[in-house]
């Protein structure tokens, strides 16, 4: 099972959204993001990279 963090992305630094992702779904306003306990979270907007071997998404 691939798992990823989720990590918000700004020029100076790198925050953490969410963790053990194992469901990534795309709605018409953005990202909806479900964890292994079923818990969703949405982010506005798409993401700019999926690394799932390497277990991260930026946003």
């Amino acid at each position: 099972m691939c798992l990823a963090i989720v990590y918000k992305e700004t020029e100076e630094s790198r925050v953490k959204l969410c963790e053990n992702i194992a469901k990534v779904e795309f709605d018409g306003k953005g990202t909806i993001l479900t964890d292994i306990l079923k818990r969703k979270t949405e982010v506005e907007g798409y993401p700019k990279m999926m690394d799932l071997s390497g277990g991260v998404i930026l946003f």
